[in-house]
């Protein structure tokens, strides 16, 4: 997803797993790992486009898709140059989902969950790993 104009862009990599249910889409922010690319946007800003278009492009495959059966990741690598923040993983909830007449995607509004404990002190926080994360879904019975 890399567009520039009217859109907001991000610049993308997208990993999507399918367990027994669910498809679970980890879109990863490239933005903090490769200086080189044009849209300098981090992903948080235009996830709902991709998640739009993610759910709108494989619903076409699949017209039987609904949008519970996915579960969006958000990463982010280790980024900063003063105060580094760590990678983290955070759970995306789509809200406020609007679908045209064929039940496409129209609109929504994300949230974000943190897959790393809010409580724990900055200073203290670190990244963790897609396993970790995965693990952290099961734990939340999202998985």
């Amino acid at each position: 997803m890399s567009k520039i104009g009217k859109k907001p862009c991000a610049t993308v990599e997208l990993l999507i797993l399918k367990n027994k249910e669910k498809y679970i889409v980890i879109a990863s922010d490239l933005i903090s790992i490769r200086k080189d690319t044009e849209c300098k946007q981090s992903l948080t800003n235009p996830v709902e486009y991709l998640i739009k278009d993610v759910f709108n492009r494989m619903k076409k495959e699949n017209p039987q898709l609904k949008l519970e059966n996915f579960i969006w990741i958000e990463h982010l690598y280790e980024r900063g140059d003063y105060d580094t923040l760590p990678e983290e993983f955070s759970l995306v909830t789509p809200s406020d989902v609007m679908f045209d007449s064929k039940g496409y995607i129209s609109s929504l509004k994300p949230s974000w969950l943190c897959l790393i404990m809010d409580d724990i002190e900055p200073e203290k926080r670190k990244g963790i790993s897609l396993e970790e994360a995965l693990k952290k879904l099961k734990e939340l019975k999202i998985l």
